[in-house]
């Protein structure tokens, strides 16, 4: 399986024009500068063209900044997430930060509530995608994943906020995480806490929690195609909610 955008192959593309008289290499650079151009614009067409919402005001951004999410990093299954990269019509990832309950119903674990991460498959409009009546993913202790409805998956955001932690979500675009899932044998994902300034319409830059998903191989993993731990750099969302949003009925967390 490939999550990546399959290469041109320059080599089908031939053509010679009669009247400028231009080489067929000269004609290859054209059509390879040309295919960068749409894949750079494909890319920035998924965030300005997404519905928004007002940015948040002053007040709004200085309690982002001073809010507390309840982890610094987590690890998430590849295979959950390869799941959701797969979903007709998926443009990206939803990570959310959530809070268990105090014991699964689902998986029968048991024990306090505490923070994890829960994933779900949206497409170009930033708009969550229910492919079936348990769309949300969540990671819970002992590499187990839950399938969640959305009920359910609601709630474990307002567990969150209930335990006075803050509640956000974080979107991947899979035209850079799609090759990163799909590199050799690696087989965990890590996201980690992270800060990132966003230039916003009209406003000043502001500087919020997001993610950063890194990749990487268990020590015991006989491979050298997927870094170890700490040896990648990762991909950062330049796209946090409550701070950089489309419309608000599209996310859990800011519903009441």
């Amino acid at each position: 399986m490939s999550l990546a955008a399959p290469a041109w192959n320059l080599r089908k593309y031939t053509y010679f024009h009669p009247i400028t008289n231009l080489t067929l290499n000269a004609m290859r650079k054209l059509l390879f500068l040309a295919v960068l151009a749409m894949s750079m614009l494909q890319a920035c067409q998924w965030s300005e063209d997404r519905p928004k919402d007002p940015p948040p005001s002053d007040e709004d951004d200085q309690s982002i900044e001073n809010a507390i999410p309840g982890f610094s990093s987590i690890d998430m299954s590849i295979k959950a997430l390869r799941q959701l990269a797969l979903v007709d019509g998926a443009e990206g990832l939803r990570i959310y930060n959530v809070m268990t309950e105090s014991a699964s119903a689902i998986s029968g674990a048991t024990g306090d509530a505490y923070v994890t991460l829960m994933a779900v498959a949206i497409d170009a409009d930033s708009k969550e995608i229910h492919p079936d009546s348990r769309p949300y993913l969540l990671m819970e202790r002992g590499g187990l994943v839950s399938a969640l409805d959305r009920e359910s998956a609601q709630a474990a955001c307002r567990r969150l906020k209930a335990a006075s932690l803050f509640s956000f979500c974080a979107d991947f675009m899979l035209s850079e995480v799609g090759p990163f899932l799909d590199m050799g044998d690696c087989n965990m994902v890590s996201v980690e806490l992270t800060r990132v300034t966003v230039d916003l319409p009209g406003s000043s830059p502001r500087e919020a929690h997001s993610m950063l998903m890194k990749i990487h191989r268990l020590p015991e993993a006989m491979t050298e195609e997927c870094p170890m731990r700490g040896d990648t750099e990762g991909i950062v969302s330049n796209y946090p909610c409550p701070l950089v949003c489309g419309h608000s009925d599209h996310y859990l967390h800011l519903e009441e």
